[in-house]
């Protein structure tokens, strides 16, 4: 079985099956567009539950601390370029 970009969601999880020999759970980055402006990236997690749902947690927290410290350097920016400086 080979993948297209018009693979359903189902058969992307097929493809990756979990053995003794990849472990319990089977991490997939993938790239489905890569373009300047439109960019479309897929992270398959499967496997065994809880060591899945652990993975994908510790995942979802990181792209959390990155959007915060996105917005704080955004906020800090547009705080310098307001800023009157008096000497």
């Amino acid at each position: 079985m080979s993948l297209s970009p018009e693979s359903t969601i189902r058969e992307m999880f097929e493809m990756f099956d979990c053995d003794d020999e990849t472990g319990p759970v089977r991490v997939v980055p993938m790239t489905i567009k890569q373009q300047a402006d439109d960019t479309q990236l897929l992270l398959l997690v499967k496997g065994e539950h809880e060591t899945a749902s652990t993975i994908f947690a510790s995942v979802m927290t990181t792209i959390d601390d990155l959007y915060a410290l996105q917005q704080q350097q955004e906020a800090e920016s547009r705080d310098k370029q307001s800023s009157v400086i008096l000497s």
